[in-house]
């Protein structure tokens, strides 16, 4: 279910998004008919776990909160470091507990799972470049109202919630309280020409770890969740990469119904011939 939280900015219903797939993952998404949200571990940039200066303190008075908060809460983060880490819970259930607060933000983005689109009018050049380098791909156009609408319909009773990524200084600005999401709601400044819009999962919460204390076979291990979507409701145009040769543009609207989706790819004229 989408849950609104007043923490995150959220555009218009009616701002165009866009999600850059390649040839890979656009046949998973027709296979699937499932968004698919990566867990936070498995992203490049190194940065994107990391805590701006200012709120070190109050993220660790947070972990610590929880480690604190019982006995059994105490146990689900020793097995919820366990299963993520290099260590026994046996050996974890020695350190003082600085260090436990430590660990389990480092690894905090094992239970974050995201979907990242692009906030833009129009397709971006940018986007081709970082996302597919100039190979065979797609861009997906879609609104934030249906990818709200769909992330609602299909995830169940599993929280999801979306927002724009907002943009920091981290040697100086703050992100504000400690959310459990904020680490992939934030992004250094360098990579403000992003403009992304994410949608996040989190799996298990800090609240809930308790529940594992006595079943850390119950932990989820996947390296990402798909979310069932409803392709025609969801996707508004399909754009092949500038850079595709003319059949590519033939193989999607093959495939798009082979696989039952009412839409027609188009060609990207983002290098065609100016006529002035």
């Amino acid at each position: 279910m989408y849950v609104a939280d007043p923490s995150l900015r959220l555009p218009p219903d009616d701002q165009p998004i866009w999600r850059y797939l390649d040839f890979a993952k656009f046949v998973a998404l027709l296979d699937t008919s499932e968004l698919y949200l990566a867990r936070a571990d498995t992203f490049v940039d190194p940065f994107e776990m990391a805590i701006p200066r200012r709120d070190v303190p109050n993220a660790r008075a947070a972990a610590h909160a929880t480690i604190e908060a019982s006995r059994e809460s105490r146990q689900g983060v020793l097995a919820y470091l366990a299963h993520h880490g290099y260590r026994t819970a046996e050996e974890l259930g020695r350190l003082p507990d600085e260090l436990l607060a430590r660990e389990l933000l480092r690894l905090s983005n094992h239970a974050l799972y995201v979907s990242c689109w692009h906030l833009n009018d129009d397709e971006s050049a940018a986007m081709w470049a970082v996302y597919l380098g100039g190979h065979e791909g797609v861009a997906l156009q879609s609104t934030v109202g249906a990818l709200r609408a769909e992330l609602d319909a299909g995830s169940g009773d599993t929280p999801v919630v979306v927002g724009a990524v907002t943009y920091l200084d981290y040697e100086r600005e703050s992100w504000g309280p400690y959310r459990p999401f904020n680490p992939v709601m934030h992004k250094r400044r360098s990579f403000a020409h992003e403009q992304e819009l994410r949608a996040v999962v989190v799996r298990p919460t800090w609240a809930e770890l308790a529940d594992y204390a006595d079943h850390a076979e119950r932990l989820p291990s996947t390296s990402g969740v798909g979310i069932p979507a409803d392709l025609d409701l969801l996707i508004h145009k399909i754009v092949c990469s500038p850079r595709a040769p003319d059949w590519f543009v033939d193989l999607a609207a093959s495939l798009l119904h082979r696989f039952g989706c009412d839409r027609t790819p188009v060609a990207s004229d983002l290098y065609g011939t100016p006529a002035f």
